[in-house]
């Protein structure tokens, strides 16, 4: 499993993880190892999948040539 990026959120959650792997399952079992390894520290996660990944860029061609 990789992260492939994380943030710190206000609101109901408190981190925002983006990790990427091809397995539904292996998501579940890191998220799982992390429990064990920080007990106390994550007690709930909601997961959402995406099943395409087109592109992923965090700058695009036109804010390149803007800068």
């Amino acid at each position: 499993t990789k992260t492939l990026w994380a943030t710190e959120l206000f609101g109901q959650w408190d981190y925002l993880i983006y990790l990427i792997h091809r397995e539904q399952d292996e998501i579940h079992e890191y998220l799982n190892s992390l429990r064990k390894e920080f007990p106390g520290y994550l007690l709930s996660y909601e997961l959402l999948f995406a099943y395409r990944e087109y592109k992923y860029a965090f700058m695009t061609e036109g804010m390149k040539r803007a800068g």
